[in-house]
């Protein structure tokens, strides 16, 4: 989640809130810096939101980021795309709970997300893998 010279911290979020607070805003203020990883979980069904937010707040577009379904177990998924399409690449994958996103610089470094960039122009945004193999 952090990296040296390219994430210094990492920040862990709830994406979900009760329908009647201002906690969602609230959570999100101050919460975008370029040496900051974002963690959120339970945000998946709130992403569009989340992402309104986060691009309001000054999140740049092109920040890699990543949605983990099942982390670690079989028949994990996962998709990596930069935030400006982020929501609409997680809705296509049909990605379900648990699912956990991470947003930030420290995403590019996997192998994974260089795969992706490689594989954009084909529109192939989805990894499944088994780790039990």
């Amino acid at each position: 989640m952090t990296h040296r010279g390219v994430a210094t911290s990492v920040r862990y979020i709830t994406g979900h809130f009760r329908e009647d607070g201002d906690e969602f805003e609230d959570s999100f203020q101050g919460a975008v810096d370029k040496n900051t990883t974002l963690v959120i979980y339970m945000g998946l069904s709130n992403l569009s939101k989340l992402s309104e937010v986060l691009l309001r707040h000054g999140l740049p577009t092109d920040t890699p980021a990543v949605a983990v379904e099942r982390g670690t177990l079989p028949g994990q998924r996962i998709v990596f795309s930069e935030f400006g399409e982020f929501p609409q690449k997680v809705e296509e994958s049909g990605l379900t709970s648990p699912t956990l996103l991470i947003i930030g610089q420290v995403v590019a470094l996997s192998k994974k997300w260089q795969q992706f960039m490689a594989e954009a122009e084909t529109k192939r945004t989805t990894v499944t893998e088994d780790i039990t193999a």
